[in-house]
């Protein structure tokens, strides 16, 4: 079985610049932004792997309604 992770898209930390995630597809990355926590909202928590530091995850077409 193939490992499609590999072509996914991959959010990056805002911290340390890392791969952190991956997306379904390229259209929600596009309609989501990362974000240090306190610079906005955020619609998910995330720790990064790499740094352990948290950050946020705003997902656009949730607040487009």
């Amino acid at each position: 079985m193939a490992d499609n992770r590999k072509k996914m898209p991959k959010l990056d930390c805002p911290h340390c610049g890392k791969r952190c995630a991956d997306v379904a597809d390229v259209k929600l990355k596009n309609d989501s932004v990362v974000l240090k926590l306190g610079a906005e909202p955020a619609d998910y928590i995330i720790e990064c792997p790499r740094c352990h530091k948290l950050f946020g995850l705003y997902i656009k077409v949730l607040h487009s309604a």
